[in-house]
């Protein structure tokens, strides 16, 4: 630019640095909604009350059907390392 000119148009990002800054900071938080956002599908802690049988063979389901869950996740992990 010479000298006594004005810039017409300013931009949010003055230089190409400050622009990868933004995005890799916007690709760290992005890398942490889904870290955590897996995670706390993981993570399912519940607590089931037993007052009677019917309550405990209900129990038993939920905890099966939580197992199978973890398993499959599991295995597709192992097939994604390998």
């Amino acid at each position: 630019m010479k000298k006594g000119e004005e810039t017409l148009v300013t931009t949010a990002f003055s230089n190409t640095r400050s622009l990868l800054t933004f995005l890799v900071a916007v690709l760290v938080l992005l890398g942490l909604f889904v870290i955590l956002y897996n995670y706390s599908n993981l993570v399912e802690e519940k607590t089931i009350v037993i007052n009677s049988d019917t309550d405990l063979s209900l129990a038993k389901q939920t905890l099966q059907g939580q197992v199978e869950k973890l398993e499959r996740k599991v295995g597709e992990l192992r097939a994604l390392v390998t």
